[in-house]
């Protein structure tokens, strides 16, 4: 996978590379999963 950064490569590496140097792709699957938990929380209060 390759990360995009304005208009330069910023990270290349398979999933497990980049979540494991934890840079911009890292920040990226964690707000991610966060965002998801916070939703199924919501939903899950909403019932």
């Amino acid at each position: 996978m390759v990360v995009i950064d304005g208009h330069r490569i910023a990270e290349i590496g398979t999933h497990n590379e980049l979540m494991e140097k934890q840079g911009i792709y890292y920040g990226l699957v964690t707000a991610q999963l966060q965002m998801q938990k916070l939703k199924d929380e919501l939903e899950a209060e909403a019932e």
